[in-house]
């Protein structure tokens, strides 16, 4: 697959935009949910803009870019890896737990 073309009218976490990211896709999406959190604002197209789609197409052909996008978006993509998040979400859980003991009171 050359470029993942995602226009979606609503999203809560871009699973296909994500697996597409981890292998290396280039990825031009709409601007709903969490992707932009994923992407770069020149890869994002507004949502129901037929417009807008028709001309992000020709700059995704270009194998410069291509390679480009292909590169920051496997990178982007392993910070949501397995191991990354569990990493995270075990120092976060830790750090709460610290706070918590010292910061205990007495329930009454």
């Amino acid at each position: 697959i050359d470029v993942l073309l995602h226009p979606s009218l609503r999203e809560g976490v871009p699973r296909a935009i994500i697996e597409a990211m981890s292998r290396g896709c280039p990825v031009i999406a709409t601007d709903v949910g969490a992707t932009a959190e994923l992407l770069e604002p020149s890869d994002l197209i507004p949502s129901r803009s037929v417009p807008a789609i028709v001309a992000a197409l020709p700059g995704a052909t270009s194998t410069e870019w291509q390679a480009a996008r292909a590169r920051a978006n496997w990178t982007k993509a392993h910070r949501y890896d397995r191991d990354t998040l569990g990493k995270e979400r075990r120092a976060f859980w830790e750090g709460f737990a610290r706070y918590a003991q010292t910061n205990r009171t007495e329930c009454r």
